[in-house]
């Protein structure tokens, strides 16, 4: 899951860069309009299996944390969503921000991939 968000942050770089470039006077919704909600929605559903996968995994070995998981899901979240929109956003950019969660994406996925436990 982490490597597909991985490639799917990569992904809107190039549609974004693109984007500004078409958006002249070309019809209301175009193609990459399109593939941009697609791959957010996608986006937004990988996300949303992160947790339940989280959760499966933390109690097949044994340990009780759907309370603690749940917690700094949603911390995680507003955190996130605070910081993007008032300092990211503004200051750096969509193009900067992508590049950022795909990275946090890939430390993630060599955390996984090494075998870091919690």
């Amino acid at each position: 899951i982490e490597c597909f968000i991985c490639f799917l942050f990569l992904a809107l770089i190039p549609i974004f860069s693109s984007f500004a470039a078409i958006y002249g006077s070309k019809p209301l919704i175009t193609v990459l309009e399109v593939s941009l909600y697609l791959l957010n929605l996608l986006i937004g559903c990988l996300v949303g299996i992160e947790f339940p996968v989280a959760n499966f995994i933390m109690e097949n070995e044994g340990k009780e944390a759907g309370g603690i998981l749940y917690a700094f899901d949603l911390i995680g979240a507003f955190a996130g969503a605070i910081i993007f929109v008032t300092l990211m956003l503004p200051f750096v950019g969509f193009l900067f921000v992508f590049l950022l969660v795909a990275s946090l994406k890939l430390m993630n996925i060599l955390i996984i991939v090494y075998g870091y436990r919690i």
